[in-house]
């Protein structure tokens, strides 16, 4: 193979940039230094976790570089570098010759990319511990400002950048070095893209003047912060320091600005009734035996079907008990309550003749979660649709308490979240279309076929894509 390129995913696993490049015309690979999931070969792969390949390049619509096309590049090979736990990059072989051997390059590939993936997440990891490191001490001590000028010191000199800067949501901002001006009020990044100005990545409308690239800063799943990065000289390939920047950073940011993460601390209850059925209390992970009996644990999935409403004690009697006589069946629920209670204390409320789920404030329960971004796509369009019901779908593992054979009682709204999923599918395969992600579209109507395998609408729509 003639050329070969290292894209690295950021830590939220939304972006994937160019790190290093060796082989000739670079300036033609240089075309494109960035993809977003689902965009170009390196997305596509990153989305599917599958190799592809092609002796056809130029005949290749899901390929955006042209320039490449031009220079009469024939084999492609993008290969996805990763680990069980995630995606570390997408590692690109190419080659004018048409009869190139794929099958000797993926064998090949085969073994050296998981030693590769393992070694890259090693060396990112770190990045992220190492910059803890100048920052611990001035925190500590409070110095909140002087840990913030640590850190940009550390990514000023990891990156050899001439100058760095880091913005807070508060107005908060400290700088390093020469850096051309720059207000950072209305930037991009803020909503969490990844821009900058004559590097190849989307232009900030706020930029003038001189390259530079800014990054947006996350923590407990929101961009705390955005940073940008000045290089006098830009470096080859221009997007090499943006990914692992974002590793360097993803530790050090959620302490240099705590405040923009107040009320995000873990919940006191979690539960993950999608697809099976988990719960964590106060950071434990509870299973059937942490109840006492069974039926307690069966009682907490009932009551969690129906945490909106007041369910009365006969009603739980004839669900649980109906063998039994009435006044057996109630001292059972009595003693179900009791276990429940003992492991979740103050889970259940009796009011009167009737009991009440009780949640605690701070509390996560994924089915819940799922309703309120599926409902908060309901009220968007366009790309802020797509992104939350992605956000949506990514919460929707299967249906709720998975195949629990005990959960007949929990078929309505089983079938209810489910029919919300598949709706939630169909519209982000249709956004997704219409913004040209096709092979998101794809992996979308292919899911909700997984879901529902005699959806017509779906199958028609995939059938279509593929052509």
């Amino acid at each position: 193979m003639e050329a070969a390129e290292l894209f690295l995913a950021d830590p939220e696993g939304r972006h994937l940039f160019l790190t290093a490049y060796d082989g000739p015309h670079r300036e033609a690979f240089l075309e494109r230094p960035w993809f977003a999931l689902g965009e170009g070969y390196p997305g596509i792969v990153a989305l599917r976790r599958e190799p592809l390949f092609t002796h056809a390049l130029e005949q290749d619509p899901r390929y955006l570089r042209e320039r490449v096309k031009a220079l009469g590049y024939r084999t492609y090979v993008c290969f996805p570098l990763e680990l069980p736990h995630g995606l570390i990059g997408v590692l690109n072989l190419a080659s004018r010759d048409p009869e190139a051997d794929h099958g000797a390059v993926l064998e090949a590939l085969g073994h050296l990319g998981p030693l590769l993936a393992a070694t890259l997440y090693t060396v990112l990891t770190r990045l992220g511990e190492t910059g803890l490191e100048p920052l611990g001490t001035a925190l500590r001590r409070g110095q909140a400002t002087e840990a913030t000028e640590r850190f940009l010191a550390e990514v000023r000199r990891f990156s050899q950048a001439t100058g760095a800067r880091i913005v807070g949501r508060g107005g908060r901002r400290a700088e390093l070095g020469w850096l051309p001006p720059c207000g950072m009020r209305d930037c991009p990044a803020w909503r969490g893209q990844v821009v900058g100005l004559k590097t190849g990545l989307p232009d900030c409308p706020e930029a003038e003047g001189r390259p530079r690239i800014c990054l947006p800063l996350w923590a407990h799943g929101e961009v705390v912060a955005v940073g940008m990065l000045f290089h006098a000289r830009p470096p080859k390939p221009p997007t090499a320091p943006a990914a692992p920047v974002l590793w360097l950073s993803r530790l050090a940011v959620p302490l240099l600005f705590p405040k923009e993460a107040e009320g995000k601390e873990a919940p006191e209850l979690e539960v993950y009734a999608l697809g099976g059925f988990r719960v964590r209390y106060r950071g434990r992970e509870l299973g059937p035996r942490d109840f006492g009996r069974r039926g307690a644990y069966q009682l907490f999935k009932f009551l969690l079907a129906n945490k909106d409403r007041a369910i009365y004690l006969e009603e739980l009697a004839e669900t649980f008990f109906p063998e039994l006589p009435p006044e057996r069946a109630r001292q059972e629920v009595y003693t179900l309550v009791y276990r429940l209670r003992k492991t979740l204390p103050g889970i259940v409320e009796r009011e009167g003749a009737y009991y009440r789920l009780h949640l605690p404030e701070k509390r996560f329960l994924d089915f819940e979660r799922f309703e309120e971004l599926m409902r908060k796509a309901d009220l968007e369009e366009g790309l802020s649709a797509f992104k939350t019901l992605r956000q949506a779908l990514e919460l929707y593992k299967g249906p709720l308490f998975g195949d629990d054979p005990y959960g007949e009682w929990a078929e309505a709204e089983k079938a209810y979240l489910q029919e919300r999923a598949l709706s939630g599918l169909l519209r982000l395969g249709d956004l997704a279309e219409a913004l040209g992600y096709k092979e998101v579209a794809k992996e979308a109507y292919a899911r909700a076929l997984r879901l529902e395998p005699f959806l017509e609408e779906a199958r028609a729509r995939l059938l279509a894509l593929r052509g």
